[in-house]
C-alpha cells in the first residue's frame, strides 16, 4: 500500500489531517490578534486557545470529510484529485470514526474553555 499514504501509520494520519489547510484556518485568528495588539486589548492565552480550537476544528472537518466520502462511496476509483485515507485503505472506517469523536471532544473542550475565558475574563 504505497503512494500518498505509504505504510507508516503516523504518515497516514498526517495525510488524512491535510495539514496544508491549516494556514487558512489560522489566518483569521492571527490577523485578529495583530489588529488587537495596538489597542492593548489582547491575550496570548486567548490567541493560543483560539488557534488550538481552529486547528482542532479544521482537522476534524478534514477527517469527517474523509469519513463521509469514504462511507458513502464518493471517494472511489473515478475520483479526481489526491487519494483519501479511507479510499486507499490506509485508515479503516472504525479508526476514522474514533478519530472524529476524539477530535470532536478536543474541539468542544478547547472551544468551551475559549468562550469561558473570553466572556468571564482570564484568571
Amino acid at each position: 500500500m504505497e503512494g500518498e499514504y505509504g505504510n507508516k501509520s503516523w504518515k497516514n494520519w498526517l495525510g488524512a489531517a491535510r495539514l496544508r489547510t491549516l494556514p487558512l484556518a489560522l489566518s483569521t485568528i492571527t490577523l485578529g490578534t495583530f489588529l488587537a495588539v495596538p489597542t492593548g486589548n489582547y491575550s496570548l492565552l486567548i490567541f493560543f486557545l483560539a488557534a488550538l480550537t481552529a486547528i482542532f476544528l479544521q482537522v476534524l472537518s478534514n477527517l469527517a470529510n474523509d469519513l463521509g466520502d469514504g462511507t458513502k462511496g464518493t471517494d472511489n476509483e473515478d475520483r479526481l484529485g489526491p487519494t483519501r485515507a479511507i479510499q486507499a485503505g490506509a485508515i479503516s472506517i472504525g479508526q476514522m470514526k474514533k478519530a472524529v469523536y476524539l477530535l470532536g471532544f478536543f474541539s468542544l473542550v478547547s472551544g468551551c474553555t475559549l468562550i469561558y475565558l473570553a466572556l468571564y475574563g482570564l484568571p
